[in-house]
């Protein structure tokens, strides 16, 4: 029964409230309801109406740099990805190191990199991950400075102001360390664990669409070019390594502020698989690639991997991960298993039936 009138109410409260249409046809010039009708329109699900609204807030006023952002928002959702990076910049213009501007355009450039690394534009998408780096790299320490300047001197500020109330009132000393206050830490402390994912996501993609170079491809050549060659090779390898150690830092900032997501040791996972794998590639050049560096990096991954399982024990992705990680490492039988148990849980992997054959 209470199920029934609590449907009758919804069904009755949508059919009753309408976006504020009329109220913009009354006044067709103002930004400020364009804005509100394309927020309504965002609310309801309803994206392309949005996108009209936004658009015409913006040919009313282009300085509002809440429309840019949430038309790029929508844009990038369409697939656009050259017009939502054009919208996030101009949001940029008016509001610099904006962390949420700064934060979708990184991540329109990884996607719209990840787009043309599939399409065989490699040229394009490693240009497109430089910009996508170093936009992340500005909003981690953008979010970081707000979050630590702006944030923390407001909630101390709202904390005085109603210890002093409280003070006044009853002559006690209040609790300072209040729900509000933790509501904005936890707050805070999510936004740049998002930040640092996005960099570490942004450098693990860097090194995965670098080419891998053979130093034996040189073999044919005289000895000054097979050296040159050599050494090129090396340097392209220790390049990646880097790159590597910076994702696996970020990846590691990300878990220190946010160490309940299992996503993110997986990520973490896959960058000591990376790195083992690297290794294995120079060893016998570089002496830092010894058998027992691979060995560490590959129980870092099983490690790794199994800490995200025990937080998303119901991800295939992990299991996935830890399966690579574990036949890698040289256990069968826990790759096996690992395996099994994500493809139970997504019998549609392709990859995972072609791994485990």
């Amino acid at each position: 029964r209470h199920n029934q009138l609590l449907t009758c109410a919804c069904t009755l409260a949508a059919v009753c409230w309408k976006p504020p249409a009329s109220i913009c046809r009354a006044a067709p010039k103002s930004a400020e309801l364009w804005e509100g009708l394309a927020a309504s329109y965002q609310a309801l699900g309803r994206h392309a109406s949005a996108l009209k609204a936004y658009t015409r807030t913006l040919e009313l006023d282009p300085a509002r740099p809440y429309v840019l952002m949430q038309s790029g928002t929508l844009e990038y959702m369409a697939g656009a990805y050259v017009t939502a990076a054009a919208k996030y910049r101009a949001a940029l213009k008016v509001v610099p190191r904006h962390p949420a501007a700064l934060l979708g355009l990184a991540e329109v450039l990884l996607s719209s990199a990840c787009c043309h690394a599939a399409m065989g534009a490699e040229g394009a998408a490693a240009v497109e991950l430089a910009q996508a780096a170093e936009v992340a790299r500005a909003a981690t320490s953008g979010v970081e400075t707000a979050a630590i300047s702006a944030g923390a001197s407001a909630a101390v500020s709202a904390d005085q102001q109603a210890h002093q109330a409280y003070a006044a009132a009853n002559g006690t000393e209040p609790q300072l360390e209040s729900q509000d206050r933790r509501q904005r830490g936890s707050l805070f402390t999510t936004n740049l664990a998002t930040a640092w994912k996005l960099l570490g996501d942004i450098l693990l993609q860097q090194h995965m669409l670098q080419p891998a170079s053979a130093a034996a491809a040189a073999g044919n050549h005289d000895s000054d070019s097979a050296q040159q060659a050599v050494t090129s090779a090396v340097q392209h390898v220790a390049a990646r390594r880097t790159m590597l150690t910076d994702a696996r830092r970020a990846y590691a900032r990300a878990l220190r502020l946010h160490p309940i997501s299992g996503e993110l040791w997986g990520d973490l996972a896959l960058c000591y698989s990376h790195e083992a794998r690297l290794l294995q590639q120079l060893q016998g050049i570089d002496p830092s690639a010894s058998a027992a560096a691979i060995s560490a990096s590959w129980s870092a991954a099983v490690r790794t991997a199994r800490g995200g399982l025990r937080l998303s024990a119901a991800s295939s992705w992990l299991w996935g991960v830890l399966a690579g990680a574990a036949a890698a490492a040289g256990d069968p039988a826990a790759a096996e298993y690992a395996y099994s148990r994500a493809l139970a849980l997504d019998p549609k992997a392709a990859m995972l039936w072609v791994q485990l054959g």
